[in-house]
């Protein structure tokens, strides 16, 4: 029994490689222990046979034998138990060790998880999150209100008022009104402005695709 278990568990082996030859061994033992007990029940046939024939020697030989066959099988089912307990023992302290893993793994994650959303440091993302979303809500009624807006600038409602005022005022006669040909007149000054602006411009463009050309040469 000591060489079989030793042969087995001599070598660092795998769970189902132990397992496996144990199961092995069990068969053998199997295998002997119905050899024996095979034999058991002929050696008992026989004495039976013996003393039926009123030959008792050779009745109380083979009843020696059929329990010297009785030993040997309970000793092998006895070694085939023992190594069935084996087994289940080994699977019992596989599912220990998985479980041992797994607590483990589960320990792990929760440390990384408790290091990730730490209370103080969660507090502080929050506070800094909400503040840099009050940064951008400001940021957006800035643009959304329009580039450039002077605050000082009067509101087209003031200046409406202002017209129909002065409009009013004309057409009671209070201040004179403005000719309409100074009106024409200031308006074509302005678009002649405009035009002579725009010439400048296009005879600028042809001088600096020369000067960019020369430098590429």
């Amino acid at each position: 029994m000591s060489d079989i278990i030793g042969r087995i568990f001599g070598k660092k082996k795998s769970k189902d490689e132990s397992v496996g030859q144990i199961r092995s061994s069990i068969n053998k033992l199997t295998f002997r222990s119905r050899s024996f007990e095979r034999q058991a029940m002929e050696y008992y046939e026989k004495a039976k046979e013996s003393v039926k024939h009123r030959n008792k020697v050779a009745g109380k030989f083979y009843l020696g034998r059929w329990q010297r066959c009785q030993i040997l099988m309970n000793r092998y089912d006895r070694m085939r138990a023992s190594l069935e307990d084996s087994i289940q023992a080994i699977e019992s302290a596989s599912d220990d060790v998985e479980m041992h893993k797994a607590l483990n793994l589960a320990a792990g994650e929760l440390s990384q998880a408790q290091k990730l959303v730490d209370v103080e440091k969660s507090v502080e993302q929050i506070a800094r999150t909400e503040s840099l979303m009050r940064e951008v809500e400001q940021t957006s009624e800035i643009l959304s209100s329009g580039l450039g807006v002077d605050e000082d600038q009067p509101s087209v409602d003031g200046e409406l008022e202002k017209l129909e005022a002065e409009v009013a005022l004309e057409e009671s006669g209070q201040l004179p009104k403005v000719p309409s040909t100074d009106r024409s007149t200031e308006r074509r000054e302005v678009e002649k402005e405009l035009e002579q602006l725009k010439s400048e411009l296009e005879s600028s463009e042809p001088q600096s695709k020369s000067k960019k050309e020369k430098e590429k040469g």
